[in-house]
């Protein structure tokens, strides 16, 4: 039986979205990621998650397979002490962060291109093929638009049921993060523009206001401001947090873990691009991408723009939303 590593250590929308090749890949598989992603990994039945600090007990374990995604140097060098047949992503040669030729359709885009920072930078804006296309292209396979690996139980279903029973059943009930976390501070979406837009939907929707810890400051002042809005907490575990998405009509988000949650929940989505490429994300059908207009100026920057958060306005979305 092949058995096969995957190293994916975050962020963590990309080891959601890389639960894809689990799809493609045969035998015996474990996975080893950073301690907050475990939980995007559990009740799969395919796959075996280890957390990156129990990574040492795979020093002594055998693969058929290796398959490296992060590009850290840690990683890289993790990776290339494993006793693999083969191993395909970053790695160390030489001392020096590098990849293998199957991953250099990826890898030349990312910070350890072989071309620099500015070229690669220029080839993924460039880029139209999304993530899965390229993933698995480094495993000489095609993507067919397989889906997530994602499934919560019945209990984390019906925690996040029995917190929003007492909600009606009359309207839609839209859930919305356009916040980004704490790194990417132009992917989040312009807070009084959200205001302005959850005002517009209460009239024909509940509205449920979801998030993170790093969005906490920032919902409650929407809260402050829109005391109609369900405010579902930012202090819920991971799982809870994708129960709760799970319970919307439809999703309004950045780009940001909830739209990775979105599609495995398999939600029509509303997904605002203000800064990064909307080609790497696959609709599944059910992904409606709003572009922002400044997008090739401002690709990949991490600064806070106000021009940029609010180039696309509460009637663009809501618009897209009624589509």
């Amino acid at each position: 039986m092949q058995k096969t590593l995957i190293l994916k250590l975050g962020a963590l929308g990309d080891v959601l979205r890389t639960t894809t090749l689990l799809h493609i890949i045969k035998g015996e598989i474990l996975w080893l990621t950073k301690e907050n992603a475990i939980p995007l990994l559990q009740n799969i039945k395919k796959i075996n998650p280890i957390p990156w600090s129990k990574k040492d007990l795979l020093l002594k374990e055998e693969f058929d397979l290796v398959i490296s995604l992060d590009d850290e140097k840690e990683a890289c060098s993790f990776a290339s002490k494993l006793k693999t047949k083969k191993l395909i992503g970053a790695c160390l040669k030489d001392g020096k962060l590098a990849y293998t030729d199957e991953a250099k359709g990826w890898f030349d885009m990312g910070l350890i291109s072989e071309y620099g920072k500015e070229k690669a930078d220029l080839l993924k804006m460039q880029n139209k093929k999304t993530v899965q296309e390229h993933l698995y292209a480094m495993l000489d396979k095609k993507f067919h638009g397989q889906k997530y690996c994602f499934s919560l139980t019945e209990q984390e279903k019906n925690k996040a049921k029995k917190i929003l029973n007492k909600i009606p059943k009359e309207k839609p009930l839209i859930g919305i993060n356009t916040g980004a976390g704490g790194r990417w501070k132009t992917k989040s979406w312009d807070e009084g523009s959200t205001i302005a837009l959850i005002k517009n939907l209460l009239e024909n929707y509940y509205v449920l206001l979801l998030g993170g810890k790093e969005e906490k400051t920032r919902n409650k002042k929407i809260k402050e401001s829109v005391p109609d809005v369900i405010d579902a907490g930012s202090n819920h575990d991971l799982r809870t947090f994708a129960a709760f998405v799970g319970e919307c009509d439809a999703v309004i988000t950045a780009d940001s873990l909830l739209l990775h949650l979105a599609i495995a929940a398999n939600k029509k989505t509303i997904a605002i691009f203000n800064c990064t490429s909307p080609d790497e994300i696959y609709d599944y059908g059910i992904v409606r991408k709003l572009v922002n207009p400044y997008l090739n100026e401002w690709f990949y920057n991490t600064k806070e723009n106000d021009k940029i958060r609010k180039a696309i306005t509460p009637k663009i979305v809501e618009e897209a939303l009624i589509e």
